[in-house]
């Protein structure tokens, strides 16, 4: 039963719920022990899961939301708190004030912005894959779109453990695919799943480049890169055996990152998700203005590029002028004159002395005449 507002849930104190799903509630609560507002994310019990197997997934889903939250990025979304309360498991998170990415899908979006926003999604995964969680639900409903821009992916290692996800590889082909289309409505989750992932396969991070390739042509294009006029049976089969549409809504650069992700070999997509977003980042900075100039920097673990804007460079001083420099031949000269008119100063004053000391013979001395 859906919590009301001021009810308490362990140490949260619910305001709104936020959302709501078949696996349970999103609600913004305050968190009474550090004062701060969360979203608070109550799993429910599905009435026809037998206890054993509801206690196996719950505890997976402790698990995978422990390893969740070391996750560390400004475009994910940081997990405060995992637990249970009365039996009921519970996920503390960052709240966002913003969006979801759907509500932008089919929008008049200025292609730069989404381009921003496929960008920070991919920096995003590729953290979260350096760290080795796999999210395996990229949708427009797992990313939320602060008003300034920032985009931050929600549930990175808890989707994929949710009651009724596909985690029984045993199943058959036919029983997978009726749980995940209903009544052959398309449902949510399984129009971005890659091909291994539909046919349960083991699959690994190249899983999440697929649902990354589907979103990505879905924003940019506003309809799914593969055929929904069949159904929820027909999409599947779509993604399993169809070539997806052409993205003529995109540069060609994009277009072509989107088409590799979207291989149905996980060995024909980017090596990694680090290299499918600075293939991104590279389209995002030809769509920018040239000037003012940008610089590129490289943060956490070499994964999340971030072009900023770089200040108008400031007029340098005008640098003070050069001492004046004098010709080495004329300061050689000067001296040399200055010796040689030392050196004759003083032989012409040894001269004079010599001159003195000693007087000419001839020289008589005066008579001194008497008067007579």
């Amino acid at each position: 039963m859906p919590m009301s507002p001021a009810e308490s849930f362990d140490r949260y104190v619910i305001e709104e719920r936020l959302g709501e799903g078949a696996a349970g509630e999103v609600y913004r609560a305050v968190d009474t022990r550090l004062r701060r507002k969360v979203a608070l994310k109550v799993l429910r019990r599905d009435p026809e899961m037998e206890s054993e197997a509801w206690e196996r997934n719950v505890a997976r889903m402790l698990r995978e939301a422990r390893a969740a939250a070391g996750l560390t990025h400004p475009n994910i979304v940081a997990v405060y708190d995992v637990g249970e309360h009365d039996g009921v498991p519970f996920i503390a998170m960052e709240l966002v004030d913003g969006k979801t990415l759907r509500s932008s899908i089919g929008r008049d979006l200025p292609q730069s912005e989404r381009l921003e926003i496929l960008l920070q999604v991919a920096f995003a995964l590729a953290a979260a894959h350096a760290s080795g969680v796999v999210h395996r639900d990229v949708k427009p409903e797992n990313v939320m779109v602060r008003e300034d821009g920032v985009a931050k992916v929600l549930d990175f290692g808890i989707a994929r453990r949710l009651p009724g996800a596909l985690t029984n590889t045993q199943d058959s082909g036919v029983s997978r695919l009726s749980r995940l289309t209903g009544d052959g409505s398309i449902v949510g989750t399984p129009a971005y799943m890659s091909p291994e992932q539909l046919l349960g396969h083991e699959i690994d991070a190249r899983a999440d480049q697929f649902s990354w390739g589907v979103m990505a042509f879905e924003l940019m294009a506003g309809r799914l890169p593969f055929r929904t006029d069949g159904g929820g049976l027909g999409l599947v089969t779509s993604i399993l055996n169809d070539e997806p549409r052409e993205l003529s809504d995109a540069p060609e650069e994009l277009a072509a990152i989107v088409r590799r992700a979207l291989s149905k070999s996980p060995d024909e997509r980017f090596p990694s998700m680090e290299d499918l977003a600075e293939a991104v980042a590279g389209v995002v900075a030809s769509q920018l203005p040239p000037a003012p100039p940008m610089r590129k920097k490289m943060l956490s673990s070499g994964i999340r590029l971030v072009y900023a804007q770089a200040p108008e460079a400031a007029a340098p001083a005008p640098a003070p002028p050069p001492p004046a420099r004098t010709n080495p031949i004329l300061i050689v000269g000067a001296a040399a004159l200055a010796v040689g008119l030392f050196i004759g100063g003083v032989l012409f004053l040894l001269q004079r002395s010599q001159d003195g000391a000693a007087p000419p013979a001839s020289a008589a001395p005066a008579a001194t005449s008497a008067p007579r």
